[in-house]
């Protein structure tokens, strides 16, 4: 694909996204290590082997930041031919990410603050995701280029296994 894809133009109120953008999540607070292990093991079991990711599976680092703090990223798109269908899965993955963000939160109290291209998204606490999010993934959306509600029809997997080689 040639230039610049039209889903990444839009700014999430962001100044613009580029190629290879990531989803960002970093702990609000330092994590000690006994919850960073079991934080480990979900992400392993309960998000990268439950889940179907359309381009990259959640990761977090081995060890803390320099501050004690953990973190981690998701690339979101694949950058296939068809832009509608990859805005439209990096919005479900993003969705599927603050779920998992928020099952984490509960599970060991670890709120997290979610960027794109180093600008605030979001922060998932125990009670969820605050408010910002409802508005940066209706940006989302309002940047999505195609007929998201036919996309939205189909089942997920059948567009996974149609895009198997991404």
């Amino acid at each position: 694909m040639l230039g610049r894809p039209r889903h990444l133009s839009g700014s999430f109120g962001l100044g613009g996204i580029g190629v290879g953008v990531s989803l960002g999540y970093f702990s609000t607070r330092p994590v000690p290590a006994d919850d960073h292990l079991r934080l480990l093991a979900l992400v392993a079991a309960e998000a990268n082997e439950a889940y179907d990711w359309w381009c990259e599976s959640i990761w977090i680092a081995d060890g803390p930041d320099e501050a004690g703090n953990a973190f981690g990223f998701t690339k979101l798109f694949c950058m296939i031919d068809d832009e509608d269908t990859d805005t439209y899965m990096a919005y479900l993955d993003v969705c599927e990410i603050v779920r998992f963000l928020t099952s984490v939160a509960e599970q060991l109290g670890i709120e997290w603050r979610l960027e794109i291209e180093g600008a605030p998204f979001c922060v998932v606490s125990r009670a969820g995701p605050d408010a910002a999010l409802k508005g940066n993934l209706s940006e989302f959306l309002d940047m999505f280029p195609g007929d998201f509600d036919a996309l939205r029809s189909r089942p997920r997997q059948e567009i996974l296994a149609e895009w198997s080689d991404r």
